[in-house]
């Protein structure tokens, strides 16, 4: 039984990895249609950045905010012209129920049904620009 129960506890451990490969591994993944880093952005693309904490705080823009003020700030930022692109990480060892709360609030946002989300890292301004985020 233990032998059985090992392989098991090791996966649901590793199960949120970090997203830096920008495959998103861990939580379900990314939702289809999303952009990936090896996309780039456009390079006059305004961004705003989210991201999950190891320590499961939401950080928009480096600041942490709750799920209800991301929620605000994503509408606040769909008023924008021209509108942002909403770039989506989360660190390795980030507990899956707040990557899949933030990932929720970002799906219903109006910047991710327009298309104009992404997630992983290493975000690039193309062609050949400094990595981002």
């Amino acid at each position: 039984m233990t032998r059985l129960l090992a392989p098991l506890l090791l996966a649901a451990l590793g199960a949120c990895t970090d997203s830096a490969t920008g495959e998103g591994q861990g939580c379900d993944g990314p939702p289809k249609g999303w952009h990936r880093p090896a996309e780039g952005i456009g390079e006059l693309m305004p961004i705003e950045t989210v991201r999950v904490r190891g320590d499961g705080v939401v950080a928009w823009n480096g600041g942490p905010v709750s799920v209800a003020t991301l929620a605000d700030y994503l509408r606040w930022s769909a008023s924008a012209s021209p509108p942002p692109m909403i770039l989506f990480s989360f660190d390795s060892g980030a507990a899956c129920p707040a990557v899949r709360d933030a990932r929720r609030v970002l799906r219903a946002s109006p910047a991710c049904e327009a298309g104009l989300c992404g997630e992983g890292s290493g975000w690039r301004y193309y062609p050949g620009g400094k990595i981002v985020f």
